[in-house]
Formats: C-alpha cells, sequence, structure tokens
C-alpha cells in the first residue's frame, strides 16, 4: 500500500488536456449518467412554465402608487425624477426577462455550483401551458424548494460521475450517503455564500443610498467603485473556489474546508487550474451557441440535449477528475488504484 502510494506521488500530474481526456474517458465507461441531464431536459420541456411575470407587474404597480402618492404631497427635484427614471427603466428591464424566464429553470442552477446541466434555459424547451407565480410567498417557496431539489439532484449527478473517475464500486446504501452528505455540504456552502454576500452587500448599499440623496455625483462614483470590486471580487471566487464542489464530492469535504481546499490547489497548480477553468468555460460558452441554434430547429432539439448531455458530463469529469489527481486521493490506500483512462 505504502509503495503504491509513493508511485502515485512521483508520478508526474496529468495536465488539462490529459485531465479532459481521462473525464470524457470516465464518462463513457458510465455512458449512463448522461441520461440524468436528458431526464432533466425532457421533464423540463414537458413541464408547464412556472411565470413571474405578474408578481413583477404588481411590484411595478405597488411602486408606481407609492410614487404618485409622494409627488402629489412634494413636487419631486431633479435628483427624484432620476431616481424615478432609472426605476422605471430597471422594471421595463425585470420585465422583459421575466417574460420569457422559468422559474423550472433553477432546478439548472444554483450557488453552489451543484447542478445537472440541462438546457432548461433554452426557448425551445418550453411547453405551451403556462403557470402564473402571483403571489410573493409562492415565488420564495418555489425558489427555496427548486433550488434544494437542483441541489440534491446535482450531488446525486456528480457524486455518480466521481466514482465513475475514481473507479470505486459503489453500493446502493453508500450512494444515498454520499449523495445526501454532499447535499447537506453543499447546501451549507451555499448558505455561507449567500449570507458573506448579504453582509457584505446590504451594508454597502445603504451606504451608497444614503450618500446619493447628500452628494449624487460621489455617489455614481461609488456605485462604479463597487461594480469593479464585485466584478473582480466574481472572477477571482470563480477561479479559486472552482474546485469547491469537487472538494465536497470527491473529497467528502464540508463547505470550510472545501473553500480551503480548493484555494490551495489553485495557489499549488495556479496556471494549470487557470487553464482548465478558461478552456472549460470557453467550451461551454461555444457549444452552448451552437445548443442553442440546433434546439430551434424541430431536428435539432434531441440532438442538442444528448450532444450538450455528454459534452457537460465530460468537462464535469474532467474537473472532478483533476482535483482528485492534485488533492492527493489518487494516490491514497482508500482510494481505488483503478486508473481513469
Amino acid at each position: 500500500m505504502r509503495d503504491n502510494a509513493a508511485t502515485a506521488r512521483a508520478q508526474p500530474l496529468p495536465g488539462v488536456i490529459d485531465c479532459l481526456g481521462s473525464g470524457f474517458s470516465a464518462i463513457n465507461r458510465a455512458i449512463w449518467v448522461i441520461l440524468i441531464p436528458i431526464a432533466l431536459d425532457i421533464a423540463l420541456w414537458l413541464a408547464p412554465r412556472l411565470s413571474i411575470a405578474p408578481l413583477v407587474d404588481r411590484w411595478e404597480q405597488l411602486y408606481r402608487s407609492t410614487a404618485a402618492q409622494a409627488t402629489a404631497v412634494a413636487p419631486p427635484d431633479a435628483v427624484t425624477r432620476q431616481s424615478m427614471e432609472q426605476a422605471s427603466a430597471a422594471f421595463d428591464a425585470v420585465r422583459l426577462v421575466a417574460r420569457d424566464f422559468n422559474l423550472l429553470s433553477l432546478l439548472t442552477t444554483n450557488i453552489a455550483n451543484a447542478f445537472v446541466p440541462a438546457l432548461g434555459g433554452t426557448e425551445r424547451l418550453e411547453s405551451g401551458s403556462v403557470v402564473d407565480v402571483g403571489s410573493f410567498g409562492a415565488f420564495v417557496g418555489l425558489v427555496v424548494g427548486l433550488q434544494l431539489v437542483g441541489v440534491l439532484l446535482g450531488c446525486l449527478y456528480l457524486v455518480l460521475i466521481a466514482h465513475a473517475v475514481t473507479g470505486e464500486r459503489l453500493a446502493g446504501a453508500t450512494l444515498v450517503r454520499r449523495t445526501i452528505r454532499a447535499w447537506l455540504n453543499a447546501v451549507g456552502y451555499g448558505l455561507l455564500l449567500l449570507g458573506v454576500a448579504l453582509v457584505v452587500a446590504v451594508p454597502l448599499g445603504i451606504l451608497v443610498t444614503l450618500v446619493g440623496f447628500v452628494a449624487p455625483s460621489a455617489a455614481q462614483v461609488m456605485y462604479a467603485l463597487l461594480f469593479t470590486a464585485a466584478w473582480v471580487a466574481g472572477v477571482w471566487m470563480l477561479l479559486y473556489l472552482y474546485f469547491v464542489t469537487a472538494a465536497i464530492v470527491v473529497g467528502g469535504l464540508g463547505p470550510i474546508r472545501a473553500i480551503v481546499s480548493s484555494i490551495g490547489i489553485v495557489r499549488r497548480h495556479f496556471w494549470a487550474s487557470l487553464g482548465l477553468v478558461v478552456l472549460t468555460l470557453v467550451v461551454t460558452l461555444g457549444m452552448g451557441v451552437i445548443w442553442n441554434q440546433l434546439s430551434t430547429q424541430p431536428w435539432g432539439f434531441g440532438a442538442a440535449v444528448v450532444g450538450n448531455a455528454y459534452i457537460a458530463s465530460g468537462l464535469m469529469s474532467a474537473g472532478l477528475y483533476y482535483y482528485w489527481q492534485r488533492s492527493g486521493l489518487a494516490g491514497r490506500p482508500e482510494q481505488s488504484s483503478k486508473p481513469a483512462s
């Protein structure tokens, strides 16, 4: 056992292209895994669209009635008129998004980055029936419920891919246990990110609003600086927290330890990690354009769904394989010594 672990550590780490090849090889050995995103796409295609357009209309009506009452008491100054115009433009933009947005698409994305890569956002995947979400309580309940279910499906999907990558045999009871553990850790990670975002964003938002009443020009400068800082923080998080989900699924780590592990992997292997992340994003975005074009054709819907399921699964598998190799788990005695490619 010690000789095997020492030999694994002595071998050079696979490069980005090698990880991609090993990831797709793992999917080829467990090709049935792509049935999960295919099934989710079909379910989203057949299910009615959940629309939040009525809820947005109600919020806009409430805002306009409140603004009308306020302006009836005292004529608005230039700053107030500008704020009202900006709010009206924002409502127009939100209304355009809400008109085509399907709340069920939340099953395919979440803040924890543990999701099934379905094409749920494409226009072709909508049936003719629409169910309106008209109350705020129903909206919140659906968002929370869909996110929890989406993370659970994502963890099941990723656990299955992880075991295809490591070559470890997976019994039914073990699958359930590891999926539930990964789900709890992923939900905890998502709540942690959300909590940090609220702690930072809410006070800064209040500060900018208060400054806007006194010095509108200064508030605009602050807003630009905060937007730039948020963009930089987003890029940093995209790179350094990219392997948190892999640490949760492959390593079985909790949220904090998974964050530390992901940051450590990127710091020790910065250029390889950057290359994998950039290549994955480029392929994902490029293939997304192709799938969207195919899904608009009567004959292309099936090809888009199957193609997306295979390519996305291979990319996710490559990320898990990359983490597995560089975290040292591939050389541990309790892990299978079976090669991933």
